[in-house]
């Protein structure tokens, strides 16, 4: 049987229904309605930063104008309903039609590899820029092709004042850009596909002409049939932690300015952060940096998928992610989904389940055996049995189990040995010695008992959905 939840990740699912059908739109609540609603998300340079697996490139495929097309055919199925409502927050779909075209773009190919060409560092920016915007127009085109357009439906919105601009990248038929991007593309890839770097002189005229619609496009003009809509471009450049540092610091700046109208995202994890970027993870400490000509804060959108600051909210959020995800997830699976098992939380008890009675006189075995050892009288061994109930009496219940019960005793009665003054020449071994500290039972011995027992006895200590998602 498939097991959906040893996928790694959502790109392997091809089909854009069976995608949409495992994503959960919490994360997107979580992190992006608020820069949405502050109108910081898509006119300016966002960077979105995570940990491995934390769902980036899944949410770059998510704002992809083929997603979006998807998910408004089947805009009835309730299955879909809550991430379709999600994504009109976030200002992806607006008045029931796509307000964005995405397209992402995975910088963990050849893009490094101009850092090591043999050029000024100019050049190297420019001829990977090119490249970038040459492969993102291809990457629209596709998308609005896919979503059901021909090429003579679609037309560029060009800036008012770049007529020249516009001439280079092809006007602003949908059929002249695309040709125009293949021979920029082409010429540049014969360039980084080199086994020995050509010589400055030697590049082809194409991957070093004046080539920029980013600078150009504010928006792509299409016909739906029903008459002409624009729509904005986004551009995704996921995975950018395999940049060169001082790369990527250019890419940025490049990036972040503010005449561009594209809207344009980077994904990467932490690994491409300066450690005092990571160490000190609040969005004012990295917004309050500046570069020259580049005020981060006012230029730069950061959406971190996970921060240190409100750590209680943080873990409220996660929760419900977690198990709107799971549920999703459950329900692929036949063998669930059949019986209507579609909830995880109903799946997993709550109550925590007790050792054997065999294992439990194996214990009470090992507590006798500690008390002689460490000489504990009965009086002594009675008040710590006292102590122990009465702050089991306190507590939520469910540490009072017999075999938490013994063990806690047994831990106690541990930790006397080590609390008592050293015995003189004089003493007698057998005197009940007062310890220098009291030995008082507390939630940190309930749970090292809990851990011995999980150790020694292999009793579970995970009970429920809530304390699972904190193990992660």
């Amino acid at each position: 049987m498939l097991n959906p939840f040893e996928k790694r990740a959502t790109e392997y699912l091809r089909e854009d229904e069976a995608f949409l059908a495992v994503v959960t739109p919490e994360p997107l609540t979580t992190f992006f309605k608020k820069p949405a609603d502050e109108e910081r998300l898509f006119d300016r340079l966002a960077t979105i930063i995570g940990t491995p697996g934390s769902g980036k490139t899944t949410i770059a495929r998510l704002f992809q104008y083929s997603t979006l097309r998807t998910l408004l055919r089947n805009r009835e199925s309730t299955t879909y309903k809550p991430l379709l409502d999600t994504l009109s927050q976030c200002k992806a779909i607006v008045n029931g039609q796509p307000a964005i075209v995405g397209c992402r773009l995975p910088l963990e190919a050849e893009y490094r590899d101009f850092w090591e060409f043999p050029y000024p560092e100019d050049l190297k920016v420019g001829l990977m820029t090119a490249l970038l915007q040459a492969r993102a127009v291809l990457a629209w085109m596709r998308n609005l092709q896919a979503g059901g357009h021909s090429l003579d439906d679609i037309e560029i919105v060009p800036r008012a004042d770049a007529e020249a601009a516009t001439t280079m990248i092809g006007g602003i038929c949908g059929d002249a850009v695309i040709k125009r991007a293949r021979q920029v593309e082409l010429s540049i890839y014969h360039v980084s596909a080199a086994l020995i770097a050509p010589d400055v002189s030697e590049i082809d005229s194409d991957a070093v002409a004046a080539y920029r619609p980013l600078d150009v496009i504010e928006a792509f003009r299409v016909n739906n049939g029903d008459g002409w809509f624009e729509i904005r471009p986004l551009v995704i450049l996921d995975d950018a932690h395999n940049l060169h540092p001082l790369q990527l610091r250019a890419l940025q700046r490049w990036l972040a300015r503010r005449e561009l109208k594209v809207a344009r995202w980077i994904l990467m994890r932490m690994d491409a952060l300066k450690p005092a970027e990571v160490l000190n993870d609040t969005i004012q400490n990295i917004g309050g940096e500046t570069e020259p000509g580049l005020q981060r804060a006012r230029e730069i959108t950061q959406i971190w998928l996970q921060s240190g600051e409100d750590r209680a909210n943080q873990r409220r959020a996660f929760r419900k992610m977690a198990k709107d995800m799971a549920n999703r997830y459950l329900s692929q699976m036949d063998i669930f989904s059949k019986r209507r098992l579609t909830n995880l939380s109903d799946l997993l008890t709550t109550e925590p389940e007790m050792i054997s009675e065999s294992k439990i006189k194996q214990l009470e075995v090992t507590v006798n055996a500690t008390q002689r050892r460490n000489k504990i009288s009965v009086e002594r061994r009675s008040n710590l049995e006292v102590e122990i109930n009465t702050y089991l009496e306190s507590s939520t219940g469910e540490d009072s189990a017999k075999d938490v019960k013994l063990e806690m005793l047994n831990i106690l009665m541990e930790r006397y040995p080590k609390r008592i003054p050293q015995a003189t020449l004089f003493e007698s071994d057998s005197d009940d010695i007062e310890p220098n500290k009291p030995l008082s039972a507390d939630s940190g011995v309930a749970d090292g008992a809990k851990i011995h027992l999980l150790h020694r006895f292999e009793r579970p200590y995970y009970f429920g959905i809530d304390t699972l998602c904190e193990g992660f």
